[in-house]
């Protein structure tokens, strides 16, 4: 009984960011239809819904990677059908891969992944903390300056 009600209580954390994540992607796409178009979207993207989740769930109490990666799934599926989970699953691995290339493309996706984390956590403690709505998902897709991360 315990069990379920934390996962529950996960669960119910989780599904409270989808409006967030939405109405920031909604706004980006008012003001530039084409989001998710470069490597480096698609990496802070990732890296961004990653710790926002992961920021919101450990504050729970939730430190199971693979309940976290679940239930981020099921919030990408909730925003954008079948397409919110690939840009996550596409952009964690721009951001991860070719650790050893120096290329300028592949050193943009590291850090723009490793910059979505940054803010991801940033938001997520913000949310948390002071109930303050989550912007820097929108900011980056439309070029503005970053919220302090």
């Amino acid at each position: 009984m315990f069990m379920f009600g934390k996962k529950a209580q996960y669960k119910k954390a989780a599904n409270g960011l989808g409006p967030h994540i939405h109405r920031q992607i909604v706004k980006a796409m008012e003001l530039r239809q084409q989001v998710f178009s470069r490597p480096e979207e698609l990496a802070f993207t990732a890296g961004y819904l990653e710790t926002l989740m992961w920021g919101t769930l450990d504050k729970r109490g939730c430190e199971d990677v693979g309940v976290q990666t679940a239930l981020l799934k099921h919030v990408c599926e909730g925003v954008i059908p079948g397409r919110l989970w690939d840009v996550v699953e596409r952009g964690k691995a721009l951001g991860s891969s070719f650790f050893g290339d120096s290329k300028p493309e592949y050193t943009a996706a590291r850090e723009a992944n490793e910059l979505g984390k940054s803010c991801g956590i940033y938001d997520a403690t913000e949310l948390d903390d002071n109930g303050a709505e989550p912007d820097n998902l929108r900011r980056y897709l439309i070029g503005e300056d970053l919220n302090k991360y």
